[in-house]
């Protein structure tokens, strides 16, 4: 087995455990004001806590992912793909620079995440919709938007990676934010 292949699974297995906590954590939110669960609210005070360096966690492993498939792996990044790094990078700095001034940071946060889920979602959106021909944006940069470099599982693609980060920093970020 060479280094690719595993960081890939590894990366593809921490999406699809990602997804199941989005899936899962959302319904829970939508259905706390009737059933309230102990160890789940304890959860969330968890969360609560340590929000800020869940987000550094998951905005550097999402970095150090893209860094590693483009230097590492060979992977050349499409246009919509350096847009959501654009978003994603700063939030690792704002996150660790939160930690140590004892702050939370997620206004600067929040923003950021959401433009690069916004890219993302688009991203996405065109690689299920767009699979035989290219849009006007994906045409402009040496690669498609539509390259896959790898898909595990049937559905885990770089893409819906970066979606699935956007997604988790950003419901990190909520919880952080109440209380």
């Amino acid at each position: 087995m060479d280094l690719v292949y595993n960081v890939n699974y590894l990366l593809s297995m921490l999406t699809v455990t990602s997804i199941i906590f989005i899936i899962l954590f959302s319904f829970y939110s939508i259905l706390r004001k009737k059933v309230k669960i102990t160890k789940i609210e304890e959860f969330r005070t968890f969360l609560w806590k340590n929000s800020v360096k869940i987000v550094l966690i998951i905005s550097t492993v999402a970095t150090l992912g893209s860094l590693f498939f483009s230097e590492i792996a060979g992977y050349d990044p499409c246009n919509l793909c350096w847009y959501q790094r654009i978003f994603m990078y700063p939030i690792s700095i704002i996150a660790l620079t939160g930690i140590v001034k004892k702050q939370k940071p997620f206004i600067y946060i929040i923003p950021l995440a959401l433009l690069g889920l916004s890219i993302s979602t688009y991203h996405n959106i065109s690689r299920l919709s767009l699979q035989n021909y290219d849009s006007n944006f994906c045409e402009i940069g040496s690669v498609s938007c539509l390259v896959d470099y790898f898909i595990y599982f049937d559905f885990v693609t770089i893409p819906l990676m970066a979606l699935t980060a956007f997604i988790i920093i950003l419901m990190i970020s909520f919880v952080g934010m109440k209380k």
